[in-house]
């Protein structure tokens, strides 16, 4: 995680907080809960406010929500409905045990050299034939915006290479999204599932 992203969640973790929870992601999380059984368990990977987490917890789904940020840990804590533990990337070690993995706009914060671990490390969370969804903001190579927030953006190819990277990863489609609020963002939607081998 680069020096400056955790940081700034850290001090503004309450104003990112109120703005995450005004975007309708109704539409994304659809692309991970159609693709679970009843009553999933699901890892939140880079949870935040906990805005998804609790979305999920509502469809009846078992959530556990991770974040680097102790501050987004605890106002993700204070919705209540789901487990929530502060982890870095490279601390997550679960071994095949969630129906879904969840990693809205989280993965990108991780340096380019370190992300193929971190998805890995993801991807082993899950149980065979397990589902992975992931943002990504649409671009190219790596930088820190104004906050100092690092944030590692991809192409469709770029994207498929790194799920390449992770022999456990079966990349399923790659769905390109405008962000509604700014027309020159644009997101890009990783779906997979962990190898049944």
């Amino acid at each position: 995680m680069h020096h400056g992203t955790l940081p700034y969640y850290e001090a503004n973790a309450s104003a990112y907080a109120a703005k995450a929870d005004d975007l309708d992601m109704a539409i994304y999380q659809a692309r991970l809960i159609s693709r679970l059984p009843p009553r999933a368990r699901i890892l939140d990977v880079g949870c935040g406010s906990g805005r998804d987490a609790a979305a999920f917890s509502a469809a009846g789904h078992t959530v556990l929500a991770v974040d680097g940020s102790e501050a987004m840990c605890a106002v993700a804590r204070a919705r209540g409905g789901f487990d929530v533990r502060r982890m870095l990337f490279s601390e997550i070690a679960f071994e095949a045990e969630f129906n879904g993995a969840w990693c809205s706009a989280s993965l990108l914060h991780v340096p380019k050299e370190d992300e193929a671990d971190a998805l890995r490390r993801v991807v082993r969370s899950l149980v065979p034939g397990g589902v992975l969804v992931g943002l990504w903001k649409k671009g190219d190579g790596q930088c820190p915006d104004a906050e100092g927030r690092l944030f590692r953006y991809h192409t469709e190819d770029s994207l498929r290479a790194l799920a390449a990277a992770v022999p456990e990863l079966v990349l399923e489609k790659i769905v390109e999204d405008p962000d509604n609020r700014r027309p020159d963002v644009a997101w890009l939607t990783l779906i997979g599932r962990r190898t049944t081998i």
